[in-house]
C-alpha cells in the first residue's frame, strides 16, 4: 500500500494494529499452557485472549465503517517479542519464572496497544471519523482494563512466588 495521505496512514495503522490483535490471540494459546501452574494466571490469559479476539472484531468494525478492506501489516514489534518469548524459553527457566515473564510480556503488548489506539483516535477526530473514533475509544477503555488486569494478576502472582517456596528453582 502507498501511503500518500493522512488517510492512508490511518488505513494502515489501523491494519498494523489489528495485526498486533491477532498475533496476539495467538500466542495466547501458548502463554495460557505455559501458565497453567497457575489458576489465577491462566483464567487471566483465557479471558485476556477472549477479549483481544472481541478487539479483532472491532477493528474489522472500524474497516467496515470506513467502506475499506483491511490492510494487512506485519508487525515486526510482535515478531521481535515472540523472538524474545522464544529464547527465554530455551533458558528453560522454572514454571514461576515463565508465568511472571509472560503476564509481564502481555502486559507490555497491551501498553503498546493503548498508545497504537490513542495514537488511532487522534487521526481518527483529525480525520473527522467520529464513528470510528467511537469503536476506537471502547477498544481503549477494553486495552486500558487488560492491561492493568495483567499487571494486578502479576503482582498478585509475584507475591505468592516470593512467599512460597520454589517448586523447581533449575530444570
Amino acid at each position: 500500500m502507498a501511503v500518500q495521505t493522512a488517510n492512508d496512514l490511518f488505513l494502515r495503522e489501523l491494519g498494523r494494529l489489528q495485526s498486533v490483535e491477532q498475533m496476539f490471540v495467538q500466542m495466547m494459546a501458548q502463554e495460557r499452557n505455559e501458565c497453567s501452574s497457575d489458576e489465577q494466571a491462566q483464567n487471566a490469559c483465557s479471558d485476556i485472549e477472549r477479549k483481544t479476539g472481541q478487539q479483532v472484531v472491532s477493528l474489522d468494525r472500524c474497516f467496515s465503517a470506513l467502506g475499506a478492506q483491511p490492510v494487512r501489516i506485519t508487525s515486526a514489534v510482535m515478531q521481535g517479542i515472540k523472538q524474545d518469548h522464544d529464547a527465554f524459553i530455551k533458558e528453560r527457566p522454572s514454571p514461576e519464572a515463565t508465568v511472571s515473564f509472560d503476564l509481564r510480556e502481555m502486559a507490555q503488548i497491551k501498553q503498546y496497544a493503548v498508545a497504537s489506539y490513542r495514537d488511532l483516535i487522534d487521526q481518527a477526530k483529525q480525520l473527522g471519523r467520529s464513528e470510528v473514533e467511537r469503536f476506537l475509544q471502547d477498544c481503549l477503555s477494553e486495552e486500558e482494563a487488560m492491561g492493568q488486569q495483567l499487571q494486578r494478576v502479576n503482582q498478585q502472582f509475584r507475591k505468592r512466588w516470593v512467599h512460597e517456596p520454589a517448586t523447581s528453582n533449575s530444570r
